[in-house]
């Protein structure tokens, strides 16, 4: 269930996304950290407050991406929403930092977020993305020009809803698809240039052995990962 204020804040901040891509907004830039500032502000997001030592490290952070929030304080104002916008800003920039793959104590050293609370910030992120979605496609309005920019605006949540569920840059999306392949795993095989099912369906022998053989790593390991890409490529092959 969503919250009807919810719908209708991440409503608003979604038209706006639709009209930068259509080059209707040529004051507004259009970033993952857009959408996740946007789903930051809704009621039904779990805010994350910031602590004093935080704080220039925000308000340099809100300074340099002002330009990309989609939503105004005078939406959130007149929603009863108008929360110190370091709390918005916090928010997003703790799920930016677990899609651009810093490490969870990364996360807790810097913004003082616990594994736990994070966990808790990225399921709901998952679920709002999955709300933006279905409000997108569901979007009335005959316009033709905003067809295809509604079009490009799902393709966009649809890989940072991915992002938010791996923790990831979107160039691991298809290697953090292999079960059993995390973040880290498949940084590590991206670093021997594999970054598809194809690529690690190619490792030969010695590649393959050469991976066993590093730290945390074994041949039984190896090999499960193999098998399962396998699996990965003919489901891929069936669509």
């Amino acid at each position: 269930y969503l919250d009807p204020l919810s719908g209708h804040i991440l409503q608003m901040g979604l038209r706006k996304a639709t009209e930068i891509i259509a080059g209707l907004d040529d004051e507004t830039t259009l970033s993952p950290y857009s959408i996740l500032h946007l789903i930051a502000t809704v009621p039904d997001f779990m805010v994350l407050w910031p602590r004093k030592p935080e704080e220039k490290l925000l308000m340099t952070k809100r300074l340099a991406h002002e330009g990309h929030e989609l939503v105004t304080r005078d939406l959130l104002m007149a929603s009863n929403l108008d929360l110190d916008p370091l709390v918005h800003t916090k928010s997003a920039l703790t799920m930016e930092d677990w899609i651009e793959e810093l490490s969870h104590r990364g996360i807790e050293q810097k913004l003082g977020v616990a594994p736990g609370d994070l966990r808790v910030r990225i399921d709901l992120a998952d679920w709002l993305l999955y709300a933006s979605k279905e409000i997108t496609r569901h979007e009335e309005g005959d316009d033709a020009l905003l067809q295809q920019p509604r079009k490009q605006l799902i393709e966009m949540l649809d890989e940072l809803r991915l992002r938010i569920i791996n923790g990831c840059r979107p160039d691991l999306l298809e290697l953090v698809s292999i079960r059993g392949v995390g973040r880290v795993r498949a940084r590590h095989m991206a670093k021997y240039g594999v970054r598809t099912v194809d690529d690690v369906l190619e490792l030969t022998e010695k590649d393959q052995q050469r991976l066993a053989d590093e730290w945390g790593w074994s041949r039984q390991l190896v090999d499960g990962i193999m098998e399962k890409a396998g699996k990965v490529r003919r489901a891929l092959r069936r669509r």
